[in-house]
């Protein structure tokens, strides 16, 4: 599937491509799942990161809540820049957090791309909610991107617990 470019705010954006997505088995992303846990990356630490500023637009807090990570060194940290804030990490320190092979394996994957310098950025975030991991588009891509969870997602997730459905449909999802 090639890139599809969009233009926001007058700026061409376009969702990067999923093809290199199948090259992460299930082994690699349970290997992957156990590092962002051993790292302290989860739902509580990225709670905690959410609890900066709440309510105010992103534009205003994400200034904010990069400058309280740049304050928590760490791989928490790391990881939470990376794949929940949009901010690009030293590739080393990937490495140190995840391990060579994963590391690399996202970049093979196209999960992750070279920045400036020896820094990676993700193409996607990774967000932990409710002991769930969901990979989505990042919503600067446009109006195909694919949201990632909210607080919608939240509520659907404590109502199915309630409930004995075997299969769920969720309709009208979207960013746009």
């Amino acid at each position: 599937m090639d890139s599809n470019p969009r233009v926001l705010f007058g700026v061409s954006m376009a969702l990067p491509s999923i093809e290199g997505l199948d090259r992460l088995d299930e082994p690699a992303c349970a290997r992957l799942r156990d590092r962002l846990q051993a790292a302290g990356y989860n739902g509580a630490f990225v709670g905690e990161i959410e609890n900066i500023a709440p309510g105010n637009l992103d534009r205003l807090r994400l200034p904010l809540v990069r400058r309280w990570l740049a304050l928590r060194p760490g791989p928490a940290s790391d990881l939470a820049s990376l794949f929940c804030y949009s901010g690009a990490v030293p590739f080393a320190r990937l490495t140190e957090a995840l391990g060579a092979e994963l590391a690399e394996g996202l970049l093979a994957a196209g999960v992750l791309a070279r920045a400036d310098g020896d820094h990676v950025d993700s193409k996607f975030l990774l967000v932990p909610l409710e002991g769930q991991w969901f990979l989505s588009d990042r919503l600067d891509r446009g109006a195909e991107a694919v949201m990632g969870p909210g607080m919608t997602t939240v509520l659907l997730h404590r109502l199915l617990a309630e409930l004995p459905a075997t299969s769920v449909l969720d309709l009208g999802c979207g960013a746009a």
